[in-house]
């Protein structure tokens, strides 16, 4: 999202109704140049969405109660917050349809919301994934009937398609929009190269184009959101939603030695995941096994402490896979990039397993970071 203001908002609307909400917004953003800097348009796009969104990957309809969604989302919405992000994929669709009964149950204006859901993987069959037009079309139709709206106010591209075409994408994205059953639609993880080919062949043949990229940021992954997303909104208007601001929790400072409970690395899997702290001298004479890559795995967090000569490999697995927590010596590093490069196109569900590949240095803390493309 890049730049800036704003007249209504649903806090504004809930004053009307029951007084005190209003009030609490008040306060907080009370005059018109902060209200201005709490809301942007999204994108070059006319559509007002609040800074601040609330997402319900993992908690809604999966680690909390309904009851619990149900305070956090009063809570933000109350407090001036209109954009809640959602995908057919989170918690198997449950994620929605958590949302969409809070939505019934509160009663709120549909116009003061701003809903946004992704479509990608929708069911365990072939037809029933990706971005063709038949996934498409039916996946939010289907996403509507658990959230129970008329329409959504943005459909993302769950991730990237190859084997899709990208005409036929870009078609049934303006056909869902054309139908009424979204306004716009974005992209989410797409490379730049693939939000300009969408674009292109938008303006080509007279479709819509999309209005934002949904990407991951934060201290350890800046490069897309700080450098490229930039300069495709300067050129073709495309705005930013982003995403794990903590990745996943990594660099909260949780994980200090031990898997806290509630944490996203204590989600419930068929085999239990495990936090095992190996010695330097213990594994001096262990290779990285291709192994510890097993199948279905998300993504991977190297964390290595220069004094310590320790790395932290943290591997989050799919529903049926354990996820473990490893030490290894640093000078593994190479060992372990060796076998993700190797391993990656063997995987027939890691779905591109390593995708980006980034090290940072901060305060002798090196940290490699490894994404794929599986559901977030």
């Amino acid at each position: 999202m890049y730049p800036e203001s704003t007249t209504d908002s649903p806090a504004r609307l809930s004053l009307r109704q029951t007084g005190s909400p209003g009030m609490i917004y008040s306060a907080r953003y009370g005059s018109p140049k902060r209200q201005l800097q709490f809301y942007r348009n999204l994108g070059k796009s006319g559509l007002r969405v609040s800074c601040l969104g609330l997402g319900t990957w993992v908690t809604f309809g999966g680690q909390i109660t309904d009851e619990m969604a149900e305070q956090l989302m009063t809570l933000a919405y109350e407090n001036g917050i209109n954009l809640f992000d959602t995908a057919e994929v989170y918690a198997a669709g449950k994620a929605e349809v958590v949302l969409g009964n809070i939505i019934k149950k509160k009663g709120w204006r549909r116009s003061s919301l701003v809903i946004t859901t992704k479509i990608f993987w929708g069911g365990k069959a072939e037809t029933e994934r990706g971005l063709s037009r038949k996934h498409i079309i039916e996946g939010l139709k289907a996403s509507l009937e658990r959230l129970q709206l008329d329409y959504v106010d943005v459909v993302f591209a769950n991730r990237p398609d190859p084997n899709t075409p990208m005409e036929e994408t870009v078609r049934a994205m303006t056909h869902v929009i054309n139908q009424g059953m979204a306004m716009y639609w974005g992209t989410s993880r797409w490379s730049p190269m693939e939000i300009m080919e969408a674009y292109s062949v938008a303006r080509q043949f007279n479709q819509i184009p999309p209005i934002c990229e949904q990407a991951e940021y934060h201290m350890f992954q800046r490069e897309k959101v700080e450098v490229q997303l930039p300069e495709l909104f300067h050129k073709i208007g495309v705005g930013a939603m982003t995403w794990s601001p903590l990745a996943c929790g990594i660099i909260s400072g949780k994980y200090d030695g031990r898997v806290p409970p509630y944490s996203r690395a204590s989600l419930k899997v068929e085999k239990p995941r495990s936090l095992v702290f190996l010695s330097p001298s213990t594994i001096a004479g262990i290779t990285v096994n291709c192994s510890l890559l097993v199948e279905g795995c998300l993504f991977i967090v190297c964390f290595c402490l220069s004094g310590a000569h320790l790395m932290l490999v943290y591997v989050l697995c799919a529903v049926l896979t354990p996820c473990p927590v490893y030490l290894f010596p640093s000078n593994a590093v190479c060992q372990l990039v060796s076998a993700c490069h190797t391993l990656s196109p063997l995987l027939p569900y890691a779905h591109t397993c390593i995708h980006t590949a980034a090290i940072h240095t901060f305060n002798e803390v090196c940290w490699l970071y490894f994404s794929d493309t599986q559901p977030i």
